[in-house]
């Protein structure tokens, strides 16, 4: 019964065994890495980004702060927008 059991694997079927678990650890390692990095993706939307006015620091607005401050320097802080999409105009 043992014996039937006991089978003789050759040096090029232990390879191929041993290079498939090698890619399958890889590639579990790859999945695992793309679901932990979904779940802690930190997005950023422009709406709670603000800039200050006087020093041009962006900086993220306390959910809870009526008139925002600048951080650094306590500013007047604006809703960030980026500077090439703002007129000339507004621009220093």
């Amino acid at each position: 019964m043992t014996a039937i059991l006991l089978m003789t694997i050759s040096i090029q079927d232990a390879m191929i065994l041993q290079v498939l678990g090698l890619l399958a650890l890889a590639l579990i390692a790859y999945m695992s890495t793309l679901i932990r990095d979904q779940s802690v993706a930190w997005d950023i939307s422009k709406h709670k980004l603000g800039s200050c006015t006087e020093c041009g620091l962006v900086f993220l607005i306390n959910r809870q702060a009526q008139m925002p401050q600048c951080p650094r320097c306590a500013g007047r802080a604006e809703p960030y927008s980026n500077k090439k999409n703002r007129s000339p105009s507004t621009t220093r």
